[in-house]
């Protein structure tokens, strides 16, 4: 486990805990009540139950004032608020998924974005976290991430572009200000093929390579292969800012500010 302690002295009971799960991967913070982050850990799943990650890592192991899982699950889909019927279900999901057994079907409400997220969650995980805190609240990664890609479009008189990468996965979203143009997920080998996807999303919007400002979180570094190739085709390419709602000790220091991005995105989830 990656994990950078802050304060290990901090009252637990006026804390919250903030917590992205799925794709063989388990991360969270916690931050204290004057929104001041104090721990961030995360680790692959690989063959350990996340029930025992848990167990061993006694600062999971408190009474928070609030908890809030974002689920990074694949099977996700945006539906505009227009045709949105809450009776549909899981018909938004089957032209897209073969939908898995022993899945809860969740929606998150998005009203910036004027459409609802639909999607599965583990039935599995959902459980463990409802009765291991009494006050859960669950969103989906997609959802938090969208809100603050949006916080940031809206600064611009012109369209912007977002690329979050995990592992092999980069999730591009586009806006014109508040307005959401396009958002994906595609799945990467080499820097050829995630130059590529971007360099479609640019050609669909018919966006301006040299002028369109490219925001880059996630991991990805500004030494990498995948950067240098970006920049060669895109020349507004920019780091995105840690989120400004919290506070950052020192300790935070060692990791680039674009580095969980989406993981700090999770405060934005609505009650």
């Amino acid at each position: 486990m990656t994990k950078v302690i802050a304060k290990a002295d901090f009252n637990t009971n006026n804390s919250n805990l903030f917590v992205l799960i799925g794709a063989d991967r388990f991360s969270y913070f916690i931050s204290t009540a004057n929104n001041k982050v104090v721990i961030q850990a995360s680790q692959r799943l690989d063959n350990e139950p996340l029930t025992k990650i848990i167990q061993k890592d006694l600062s999971l192991n408190n009474n928070f004032e609030q908890v809030k899982i974002g689920f990074l699950s694949p099977y996700t889909t945006l539906v505009p608020d227009i045709i949105y019927n809450e009776d549909a279900g899981t018909t938004y999901l089957e032209n897209s998924f073969r939908i898995p057994h022993q899945h809860y079907l969740l929606t998150d409400n998005l009203p910036s974005i004027k459409c609802q997220n639909v999607y599965l969650a583990p039935i599995e995980t959902y459980n463990f976290f409802q009765n291991k805190f009494s006050n859960v609240q669950f969103h989906h990664a997609l959802t938090t991430l969208l809100l603050a890609c949006q916080e940031q479009a809206v600064q611009f008189q012109e369209p912007s572009v977002y690329v979050n990468v995990m592992g092999n996965q980069l999730r591009v979203s586009a806006f014109n200000r508040e307005n959401l143009l396009l958002t994906n997920t595609y799945e990467f080998k080499t820097a050829k093929d995630f130059m590529y996807f971007v360099l479609l999303v640019f050609d669909q919007l018919g966006l301006n390579v040299e002028q369109t400002k490219l925001f880059l979180s996630g991991e990805i570094m500004k030494t990498s292969e995948i950067h240098n190739l970006l920049y060669r085709y895109i020349r507004n390419i920019n780091f995105l800012k840690r989120i400004s709602a919290f506070e950052f000790d020192a300790a935070f220091d060692q990791q680039p500010d674009h580095f969980h991005f989406d993981l700090y995105s999770s405060h934005l989830a609505k009650e």
